[in-house]
């Protein structure tokens, strides 16, 4: 009891709730919005979240962030579409593939949100094409009595692929 007061009296609740306020303080009677924050790193030394302090008023940058990605892929449907057919199927693969490597690069190395929203245009942009013009491709290389078997062994591996790193991340 004596803890929880001590704790209220620091730390206002939201909307009057039983719900503590984590983007303010109070000090000297009055609320203060926080200015740093310590995050966890048990599980993970750093994230977006914690290298550009995506909490509070800057947490909206996360859906920001996330509308970067979905908005590459829809480049991505002009890309794969309108390229391919003016480039030809093989350099539109070149240079999606080109376009998602570099761009995952880049990624890696952002120092803002506005750069990682760049990089996370440009990896969407390039995901779509690489993937749909190389299965593309990849059909057209089989005869049509294979088909089947290789857009089945394709979805095993895309499946397994899929599953395989969860699972090693939950067992480590």
């Amino acid at each position: 009891p004596e803890h929880a007061a001590a704790i209220s009296d620091f730390i206002p609740t939201v909307d009057n709730s039983s719900e503590f306020d984590t983007c303010h303080y109070r000090l000297n009677g009055s609320v203060t919005a926080c200015s740093d924050w310590i995050f966890d790193s048990e599980q993970f030394e750093s994230t977006i979240v914690t290298e550009y302090k995506l909490v509070c008023s800057r947490q909206k940058l996360t859906t920001i962030l996330s509308t970067c990605t979905f908005g590459g892929l829809l480049c991505g449907i002009f890309i794969s579409g309108m390229l391919s057919d003016w480039l030809g199927r093989r350099k539109c693969l070149l240079l999606s593939v080109w376009l998602l490597t570099l761009a995952d690069v880049a990624a890696c190395f952002t120092v803002s949100p506005i750069y990682s929203a760049i990089a996370f245009l440009l990896v969407g942009a390039g995901i779509l094409p690489a993937y749909t013009v190389g299965y593309v491709m990849l059909f057209e290389l089989v005869g049509p009595k294979a088909r089947h078997h290789v857009g089945s062994i394709t979805a095993y591996c895309s499946a397994i692929g899929a599953t395989v790193p969860p699972l090693i991340a939950m067992t480590t």
